[in-house]
């Protein structure tokens, strides 16, 4: 999965796709489970902040 920057214009949206389509076909082909940020510098490994654990009011 490769995330977008979520308030960004159509173009630079284009833009970041044309610039890491080479680098998106390489991970799509690895066929490995991952989550990739695209950025002007290119592909950025993604990993999700951890969830905080709610406190049991018992």
């Amino acid at each position: 999965m490769f995330l977008l920057p979520g308030e960004s214009k159509v173009a630079e949206r284009l833009e970041l796709i044309e610039r890491n389509l080479a680098v998106m076909c390489t991970y799509a082909s690895q066929r490995g489970a991952g989550v990739w940020r695209l950025t002007n510098n290119g592909a950025e490994a993604y990993n999700a902040p951890a969830r905080k654990r709610r406190r049991s009011g018992r």
